[in-house]
């Protein structure tokens, strides 16, 4: 079973539990229902902003939800951890940073871990 087909299965179901109408997601998200059935039935791909617009209207991390599914935790983890000792470093190097700095640049971090995330998923 590919990633999008169990990504999908898991989107329905929690959809299902929660008491939401592929209608009502469609109309939160800006999406029709025929999309919105694509998307759970596996023959549809979610871009990003679907992903996380679905994660988020359904109170789901959608990062750990995709992990989960595939199994692949540790792969991101590792496809991640030089860009996570780069950051490591450069903070250490620059203590002197005010805090909002510091926080941009974790933010910048978690971005660019997403964007490893997501573009492994694109290659399915």
């Amino acid at each position: 079973m590919n990633k999008q087909l169990q990504l999908g299965i898991r989107l329905k179901a929690i959809r299902e539990e929660l008491g939401y109408s592929q209608d009502f997601v469609a109309t939160k998200l800006g999406l029709t229902r025929q999309a919105v059935i694509g998307i759970e039935s596996g023959s549809r791909k979610l871009d990003s902003f679907e992903l996380f617009g679905m994660a988020d209207l359904y109170g789901i991390d959608s990062k750990l939800l995709i992990q989960s599914l595939t199994g692949e935790s540790q792969e991101v983890g590792l496809a991640t951890q030089p860009l996570t000792r780069r950051f490591a470093m450069h903070l250490r190097q620059h203590d002197h940073l005010d805090g909002e700095a510091q926080s941009a640049i974790r933010e910048f971090e978690q971005i660019c871990q997403d964007y490893v995330f997501l573009k492994g998923l694109s290659h399915d």
